[in-house]
């Protein structure tokens, strides 16, 4: 039997200041690792500038929901991770996916999952309503 390819994650600091990242394809347990390493690098840059850490992840092109142990991957990233506030958007099977994982973590305080870029950027700079 032939295994998937993971899809890919690009990581890049906007010119808003907030760290953005993109999941396209389908992900495993080794990208979802692979994406949490190149995060930590940016929030250390981050920090060491003392700036927010603001957090906005694409995921409006992941193909497919992430398999079980790509799940506890997303977890344990979200527990571990130190940030301020992460914003998700994509369509509608991965906002909830994004909240059930968020209240799993015990994060849902500061994630929140978005139908669509703009609102989700709205309210990762505070300027969304609700907190």
């Amino acid at each position: 039997m032939k295994r998937k390819a993971a899809g890919r994650v690009e990581t890049q600091l906007s010119p808003s200041g907030f760290i953005e990242q993109h999941y396209i394809g389908p992900q495993t347990a080794d990208s979802v690792q692979k994406a949490i390493g190149s995060l930590k690098t940016y929030i250390n840059k981050l920090k060491i500038e003392k700036k927010p850490v603001l957090i906005l992840l694409d995921m409006s092109r992941l193909k497919i929901t992430f398999d079980a142990q790509a799940r506890m991957a997303a977890v344990k990233g979200m527990r571990e991770v130190h940030y301020d506030r992460g914003a998700f958007y994509g369509p509608l099977r991965v906002l909830v996916l994004i909240n059930t994982l968020a209240m799993v973590s015990g994060v849902q305080h500061k994630v929140k999952a978005f139908g669509e870029r703009l609102d989700a950027i709205r309210w990762l700079k505070g300027n969304g309503g609700e907190s």
